[in-house]
């Protein structure tokens, strides 16, 4: 059984220490790596450590022209559609208020040809005010009476 070394980091301010590791040599199958070939030399295998975080101010991020005009395409677009829904919306009203206009401008022309014609008819005789129609049986039925003593 060969053996490796591995170099392992238990903490950040502790110092580093090299473990030896047994490894099992089953590669009669496998093709050899250039690691399992060079086993008589140190192999040195690093942790994924995140890197420090840095401490105290950060610097100042500036950003480049592409990103500008993009982020100002975007407001653009945003006030835009903003402006076409307003101007839509005041449209609809119009067309609202001018439909009512035409509505009521109709109504108030037929009670005016209504009118004109009653006149007509009242200057020339021919309405006369006719009695109301009675019931089709000739005879009023009486109202019950309750008398109470």
């Amino acid at each position: 059984m060969a053996k490796r070394k591995q170099r392992v980091q238990k903490a950040k301010n502790d110092p580093v220490e090299v473990v030896e590791a047994p490894v099992e040599d089953d590669s009669e199958d496998v093709e050899p790596t250039p690691l399992d070939v060079e086993s008589d030399q140190e192999v040195e295998v690093e942790p994924e450590v995140e890197p420090p975080k840095k401490k105290g101010k950060k610097g100042k991020k500036f950003a480049d022209q592409s990103t500008m005009l993009s982020l100002i395409d975007q407001i653009a677009d945003v006030q835009d559609e903003k402006i076409d829904r307003k101007l839509k919306k005041e449209a609809e009203i119009l067309n609202h208020i001018e439909k009512k206009e035409r509505e009521s401008d109709s109504k108030q022309k037929l009670k005016k040809e209504k009118l004109e014609m009653m006149k007509q008819q009242l200057k020339q005789g021919k309405l006369r005010r006719l009695p109301k129609p009675q019931s089709s049986s000739e005879t009023p039925k009486a109202k019950k009476r309750v008398s109470f003593a």
